[in-house]
């Protein structure tokens, strides 16, 4: 719903109470993820390897989502883990010759059935 969101330049503000909990869910389980990389708990570079294109992709779609979350709390970024994770993916893609752009657009990740009218 982030990308759809996204897509549609819509606002925060137009998210059901079970879209705004379901990002929530998401971005915090990347926040788990860029934690437990951080740690060492698990390997980054097998975890860029499986999901770095969806950690760009929410990079750009959910960074409204992000800053209203950051509006909440003046000072204190919200996700901090997944933020460094998501940063590091989109340079491990670029290392790899991928077209960031295309992940950047407002339509990229967007599947065209399920795309809401205004």
């Amino acid at each position: 719903m982030l990308f759809e969101l996204y897509g549609r330049a819509g606002r925060v503000e137009d998210l059901s109470e079970e879209e705004y909990a379901s990002a929530n869910r998401a971005l915090s389980s990347f926040d788990v993820a860029g934690l437990y990389c951080h740690k060492r708990y698990v390997r980054e570079k097998d975890v860029l390897e499986l999901w770095a294109p969806s950690l760009v992709k929410m990079k750009y779609a959910g960074a409204l989502f992000l800053q209203h979350r950051d509006s909440l709390w003046r000072g204190i970024p919200t996700w901090p883990h997944y933020r460094r994770l998501a940063d590091h993916a989109e340079a491990y893609l670029r290392s790899r010759g991928v077209d960031i752009d295309r992940f950047a657009a407002p339509s990229a990740g967007l599947p065209q059935s399920r795309t809401r009218s205004s």
